[in-house]
């Protein structure tokens, strides 16, 4: 996965994300949104595409900033049932608890090949 930023777009994983969802039919983005919502609270997957989708869902809601993001959506979103909040919040709390760990065993695994190739050569 390729990351530029912060932001909850700003990798290829979410951009994609953002980009089937424009090209999605409106009526259909709900699902969309609520397949990668429930695929991070079960499965542990999607959890890229999960952080974006809450966006989506804290924009809609009375007081959330829109998205402004330049990967983001550019089609507007339809109006998003109440239940996607919680199932939103199930699934940032997933996230939370994974995408840590999972980066520091990319950390870890990184090291352990960094020290194999700078090993001192053994005496013969």
């Amino acid at each position: 996965m390729g990351t530029w930023g912060m932001g909850p777009f700003e990798n290829d994983t979410a951009a994609d994300f953002s980009h089937t969802l424009d090209e999605t039919d409106a009526s259909a983005r709900e699902a969309v949104i609520r397949r990668v919502l429930r695929a991070a609270v079960r499965a542990q997957e999607h959890l890229e595409e999960a952080v974006a989708a809450a966006r989506l869902i804290a924009a809609r809601q009375p007081t959330g900033e829109p998205v402004d993001d330049v990967c983001g959506p550019k089609e507007p979103m339809p109006a998003l049932p109440d239940d996607l909040r919680v199932l939103a919040v199930e699934a940032l709390d997933r996230v939370a608890r994974v995408l840590p760990r999972r980066a520091l065993g990319r950390i870890r695994r990184r090291r352990a090949l960094a020290t194999q190739h700078h090993e001192p050569a053994s005496d013969p």
